[in-house]
């Protein structure tokens, strides 16, 4: 029988916009991925009409949502927060806080990739498909 619980391989990627930087991710399990679809589908938009109100709470969950992923996705880094050597704490939000907007943006990128179960993810990731792995889509 095909084993059907989540796979915890890792990659690593060399990152782009901080040369000598890398990372090494995690694909989600499915019960993880249920979690984080919670985390911003629990809007609570109160009773007022103003928008503002719901873009705040909006950009709330959109910071939790990251947070989770890379919380969860991110295995390891060479990524330091100080001279000393010191690394970042993703599960730590002040030290992804700190991160600068380029890296954490590319590393956003990746986990979407790394986190995608279509075709399109497979391929971003140079996993290669067949014409029959394809056509079950």
């Amino acid at each position: 029988m095909p084993l059907a619980i989540a796979n915890q391989n890792t990659e690593k990627f060399d990152l782009k916009t901080l040369p000598g930087a890398f990372i090494e991710l995690r694909r989600m399990s499915y019960g993880e991925k249920m979690h984080r679809s919670g985390l911003m589908s629990g809007l609570k938009v109160k009773g007022s009409n103003r928008s503002k109100d719901f873009e705040g709470e909006l950009m709330l969950a959109n910071q939790r949502v990251t947070e989770y992923e890379f919380a969860v996705c991110i295995v390891g880094h060479n990524l330091e927060k100080d001279d000393k050597g010191t690394l970042l704490d993703f599960k730590n939000k002040f030290d992804l806080g700190m991160l600068d907007g380029k890296v954490g943006e590319e590393i956003g990128v990746l986990l979407n990739k790394v986190n995608l179960f279509d075709e399109e993810g497979e391929e971003a990731l140079g996993e290669s498909r067949t014409e029959s792995d394809l056509s079950l889509s």
